[in-house]
């Protein structure tokens, strides 16, 4: 009723929506009938029935909030009412998600992985923190998609159902369209962008170099889930987010146009840019502020050292040596974070097999003729 106003009232309409959105758990059948009868949310017009309708969109309608998001958003740059109808379809997700039926909100995001997540950064914006936290929220949706399989008993609904499911269509849209490089181009900012805008905040634990580093660490693991969780059916298809993880060039991420207005992202654009996209995850080792931005880039080169085809030595480069040497530092330090320690651990054991390069220069292993080798047992031992 309020959002066919003209002008629409945001302030209204997204308070409305956060009140639903408080409801959605407890009531999620009367939300989403009622939801359904405004068409306030996108909505289907025809059936998914495979990928390649995933990647048209053309079945999908925008509803009100599209055209609010088009029509009034973006002209004033106030992003209320997107914000609210993110927060409102993660909880219809995970509410719907304990009943089998999540893919009533498939609409919903798709159009965020097609019209928001890809573009947001590229928005005006007349406060700033909207950007945050919509990039969050994308984010967390699409842990919550990821995640509420585990919610689901077996048996449930969704298996009998023909075409792709909710989560297979996340993982679709996140690995072959433009929302994987809006992924890509968060988890290629780089260390030395998260220093320079934290040396800029005034505050030790607010302020936009703290927001960036709460960007990239959910960004790395939804990269990490992405990887794990892509469907065997394409499995002899390589995406191009796995096409940019594995490739032989370095440089920046394929098309990317985002990240010069994300703030601190200045060196990314000059000599990073020379820098392989796994050796800027690599280098989140020398980040400090965040114990759990290190942790999950060492969980996120484990994920690549098992399913990448490309040896990570050699995407290091020149600075193989100095990053060894910051993972090797950090294991050692006896006040490091325990669950960094059994990262790097897990790393290297999963080296032994499938990165052999990357394990020897761990081991300062040194090759001789033939066969042997010299293994220096000091570094073994500190080790």
């Amino acid at each position: 009723r309020f959002a066919v106003l003209s002008p629409c009232p945001l302030d209204l309409v997204a308070n409305t929506i956060q009140c639903l959105a408080c409801a959605a758990p407890q009531l999620h059948s009367e939300v989403s009938h009622h939801l359904r009868q405004t068409g306030f949310l996108p909505f289907l017009m025809e059936n998914i029935d495979d990928f390649s309708e995933v990647l048209s969109g053309d079945g999908v309608n925008q509803g009100l909030y599209g055209t609010i998001l088009a029509g009034t958003e973006c002209a004033q740059g106030v992003y209320m009412v997107t914000m609210a109808t993110l927060d409102l379809l993660t909880e219809l997700v995970q509410a719907s998600s304990k009943e089998g039926k999540e893919n009533e909100n498939l609409a919903g995001v798709l159009f965020i992985l097609r019209e928001v997540f890809p573009r947001y950064y590229k928005w005006r914006y007349v406060d700033i923190g909207h950007r945050k936290s919509i990039g969050q929220k994308c984010l967390q949706l699409f842990h919550k998609i990821f995640n509420f399989v585990n919610l689901q008993t077996e048996g449930s609904e969704l298996s009998s159902k023909s075409g792709p499911g909710m989560r297979e269509c996340c993982v679709f849209s996140l690995l072959f369209t433009e929302a994987g490089r809006a992924l890509l181009e968060i988890v290629a900012l780089g260390s030395d962008s998260v220093q320079q805008a934290l040396s800029q905040q005034t505050s030790l634990l607010e302020g936009a170099g703290s927001d960036l580093v709460e960007l990239i660490e959910m960004s790395l693991s939804v990269l990490n889930r992405l990887l794990l969780l892509k469907p065997p059916s394409l499995s002899g298809h390589p995406s191009p987010v796995e096409q940019a993880l594995a490739s032989s060039k370095n440089g920046p991420v394929p098309g990317s146009g985002g990240i010069g207005s994300i703030p601190g992202a200045a060196s990314l654009q000059s000599a990073g840019q020379q820098r392989h996209l796994v050796a800027t995850v690599a280098q989140y080792i020398y980040h400090r502020h965040s114990f759990r931005l290190p942790s999950l880039a060492t969980l996120l080169l484990k994920r690549l050292a098992t399913v990448s085809p490309r040896s990570i030595l050699a995407c290091l480069g020149r600075d193989a040596e100095s990053i060894r040497d910051m993972f090797l530092t950090r294991l050692q330090a006896g006040s490091e974070d325990i669950q960094l320690k059994v990262g790097i651990l897990e790393l290297l054991s999963v080296c032994v097999d499938s990165q052999p390069g990357l394990i020897e220069i761990f081991l300062n292993v040194k090759t001789q003729q033939g066969d042997s080798a010299k293994v220096d047992i000091t570094k073994v031992f500190a080790f």
